[in-house]
């Protein structure tokens, strides 16, 4: 078993890293204008709330949530933008994803007279994001349980009479939701770490040889051109020259 199973990650810590760090630089292109948009669209909610919240203290309080998540969706933005360590990068999607969550739940907490459909759909879709975003699947998956559970104190807490059929269903689909997500985004994960183990397996073949365990020709020349780059020789002129003088 090279992986494991609580974490879904492999046990041994430098293979990790060196997988997360491959997974990661790739991801990060998406990452960026991902969260920077996720931030937008969630302060522009603002709109409808203008319309259908008539306190006004209400209204200021959560344009004050909004407004202060889009700051640090910014900040985050930048922040990666500079390329910053693995684990430093790692950490801020972590708290990236709890204050998403936190926000949602302090607007929906002070919404006037929310529709509980509705807004379990918000959440369903926070949880799909967390999945998705390229933090570690045990955070992802603490994250969202945090914010199921949380959304149905939340409901229960309103001062508004809840109805019971209503509020199972929607436990009910967070449960079910959450369940697929996080079993479908945990064999992601340990398939994509038997490809890159695979792959790099392969490539150790490929640059040794089976019976001596030394270097093949093509890794030395790598690794000769890797310290004397201007060793380089067209070989199609060489066999040229062949052809012409014997």
């Amino acid at each position: 078993m090279v992986y494991n199973n609580f974490l879904g990650e492999l046990i041994d810590r430098q293979l990790e890293t060196e997988f997360l760090k491959h997974e990661n630089t790739a991801a990060i292109k998406y990452i960026r204008p991902a969260v920077l948009l996720l931030g937008i669209l969630f302060f522009l909610f603002v709109i409808p709330d203008y319309y259908l919240i008539e306190n006004s203290q209400r209204f200021r309080f959560i344009l004050f949530i909004r407004s202060t998540f889009l700051a640090l969706v910014i900040l985050l933005y930048l922040q990666l933008k500079f390329k910053p360590s693995l684990h430093y990068k790692l950490h801020w999607i972590s708290v990236y994803e709890f204050l998403s969550a936190l926000s949602f739940l302090l607007i929906y907490y002070n919404y006037e007279a929310p529709n509980i459909f509705i807004h379990s759909f918000g959440a369903v879709v926070l949880i799909y994001i967390f999945f998705h975003l390229g933090n570690r699947w045990l955070h992802a998956l603490l994250i969202s349980l945090f914010l199921g559970f949380a959304f149905v104190v939340t409901t229960l807490a309103r001062p508004e009479e809840v109805v019971t059929m209503e509020l199972a269903a929607v436990v009910v689909y967070m449960i079910l939701f959450i369940t697929l997500s996080s079993i479908s985004s945990y064999r992601i994960n340990i398939y994509k770490r038997m490809q890159y183990i695979n792959s790099k397996e392969l490539q150790r073949l490929s640059y040794t040889d089976v019976l001596t365990g030394i270097y093949t020709r093509g890794k030395s020349l790598v690794a000769l051109l890797s310290y004397f780059p201007f060793m380089v020789y067209d070989v199609d002129v060489k066999s040229t020259d062949y052809k012409s003088h014997g």
